[in-house]
């Protein structure tokens, strides 16, 4: 859960050892506005492994969320879920590091 430019999921994808399903809170756009080299790239080989991408994925609201993002995932046989890059809205990054401290 929480991957930026989806590096992470690809490349545990790629181990071959894990079926992926990579999450954002953003929207598709805007990863590749943000991320414009490296976004694609990451998009296409998680793809290519097999594995899934969801975007505007509240974490925080697994259990209650709506829309098929969230009703895909209810469906899936999930045997680990890792918080990658927990979003703390648009702080600085030194607000970011404090508040992943505490």
């Amino acid at each position: 859960l929480g991957d930026g430019d989806f590096a992470y999921s690809a490349r545990l994808a790629a181990s071959g050892d894990y079926c992926v399903i990579g999450s954002t809170i953003d929207t598709e756009r805007q990863l590749e506005q943000r991320y414009p080299r490296t976004f694609p790239a990451h998009r296409d080989a998680l793809l290519a492994q097999g594995g899934r991408l969801l975007f505007r994925l509240d974490a925080t609201c697994l259990g209650t969320g709506t829309g098929p993002m969230y009703e895909g995932l209810r469906e899936d046989k999930v045997d680990r879920v890792v918080w990658h890059n927990p979003y703390c809205g648009g702080v600085e990054v030194g607000d970011h590091r404090a508040h992943a401290t505490k």
